[in-house]
């Protein structure tokens, strides 16, 4: 009694392919209690999750222009903290590093005219944290020939003496 085993299969009703049943989605249905498969393949999902995308793409970038533009201090906030989670910062921290800063670099001293980025006087590569006292206030220049150097390799580099 030898009997075939075969993989089971269907239809789906976006593109008519006859495909495994492993092509389409597991979804849970909390309501049912129930697993079932998808009506449509993974691949004319992920073709209708493109065009979708494609479609809304303006619209995205529109809303998060807006989102930094409306509030550009929690902005720099969650970009912060997107790169790291360890440590703890809020906006008035923010607002209180650049204000200290006297609106000058923390590395080379010079005037900060609207180019300015947070940087971390220890780099987050290196165990550093987003506590407010890591947190520096410079030119974009400075920041980038930083890198992932700590405060003193960098200030080393920049004047041959640490302090």
């Amino acid at each position: 009694m030898s009997e075939k085993i075969t993989n089971p299969t269907k239809k789906c009703n976006r593109c008519g392919c006859i495909l495994p049943i492993d092509d389409f989605y597991l979804i849970y249905c909390k309501q049912r209690n129930k697993s079932y498969r998808s009506g449509h393949c993974r691949y004319c999902d992920n073709q209708k999750s493109k065009e979708d995308y494609q479609k809304h793409r303006d619209k995205r970038l529109k809303s998060k222009k807006e989102y930094y533009l409306k509030d550009p201090w929690n902005a720099r906030l969650r970009a912060l903290l997107r790169r790291c989670k360890k440590g703890y910062i809020t906006t008035d921290d923010l607002k209180q590093i650049v204000k200290d800063s006297n609106g000058k670099c923390a590395y080379c001293g010079k005037e900060i005219n609207g180019d300015w980025t947070f940087d971390h006087a220890q780099p987050i590569s290196l165990e550093g944290t987003n506590d407010p006292e890591n947190i520096r206030v410079c030119c974009s220049s400075c920041n980038f020939a930083k890198g992932a150097k700590t405060e003193i390799e960098f200030r080393t580099d920049l004047y041959g003496v640490p302090f």
